[in-house]
């Protein structure tokens, strides 16, 4: 694992002093930056949580030695994300761990970065843009190109625009071709079946956005949990890799990123800690 400096009341005098005359003498403060372990920390908005998460970096700064195993801080927005780096890109010793094997970033950047796009890449894919609103506009554009949405958007337009500006991935699809003809969605309310015409329609509609590069963030998460069922020491290696993973704004996280988080960090091997509202 890893192992965190006593804090004796001269060592947390200088982990205030360093981040701008803060006071981290509180008892649930103190708690925090001593522990190794899983652990939930809450508090109300404004109460200072990103700059405790920079003080805890701060002073493991201090005696983290290795050079293959880091430090992984992952933010719900990137505001929250440079507000870290802000104020420990500025430390002594800190700004260390800004750089390889450490990562800060967003949830949908370690996504990307750790599991979906290198498993993308083994498919033979291409990604040319992962963005909600460029994938719905394409989609909306394309649809009516497919008979069955046609036909169905004439009954229910609405109905019809929704399922298809919101097109994601199935982890369980089976088609892995390097340029699929159809590739199974997750069915969302009310949506046909995957057999019914309009069902293969949404798939081949996603398939076709598929091969020219456009997918949505959803589709991501989606294309990790994938990667994690078919390479099981997957998780293993990042909890090697990342011994301690601390998630802020865990309150703004989404229920498939957190369970996918959870799935991989809350397990023997690694410190989960969560920090949130």
């Amino acid at each position: 694992m890893f192992e965190i400096m006593p804090l004796t009341p001269q060592l947390l005098a200088e982990l205030g002093d360093e981040l701008g005359a803060c006071d981290f003498t509180d008892p649930s403060q103190t708690d925090f930056l001593a522990n190794a372990a899983y652990c939930d920390v809450q508090a109300a908005p404004g109460n200072g949580k990103t700059t405790l998460v920079a003080a805890k970096l701060a002073l493991l700064s201090r005696n983290w030695l290795s050079r293959r195993r880091g430090i992984c801080v992952i933010s719900h927005t990137n505001a929250a994300r440079t507000e870290v780096e802000d104020l420990i890109g500025r430390h002594p010793t800190g700004s260390r761990l800004m750089a390889y094997p450490h990562f800060t970033g967003t949830v949908t950047a370690f996504i990307n970065q750790y599991l979906a796009l290198p498993y993308i890449r083994g498919l033979g894919w291409d990604v040319r843009q992962i963005d909600d609103d460029a994938f719905e506009a394409e989609a909306l554009r394309r649809y009516t190109s497919f008979w069955a949405l046609k036909n169905q958007a004439e009954k229910a337009g609405a109905t019809v625009a929704k399922w298809v500006g919101k097109l994601t991935l199935d982890p369980a699809f089976d088609d892995v071709r390097r340029e699929p003809e159809s590739l199974m969605v997750q069915r969302q309310k009310g949506q046909h079946g995957a057999d019914t015409n309009c069902g293969k329609a949404l798939a081949n509609l996603k398939a076709s956005l598929v091969r020219i590069g456009l997918f949505r963030y959803a589709d991501m998460t989606a294309l990790a949990w994938r990667a994690l069922r078919e390479n099981p020491a997957l998780a293993e290696r990042l909890r090697d890799r990342f011994p301690l993973v601390i998630l802020d704004e865990a309150q703004d996280t989404n229920g498939d990123q957190l369970r996918l988080l959870e799935h991989v960090f809350k397990q023997d091997g690694a410190a989960f800690q969560r920090l949130g509202d």
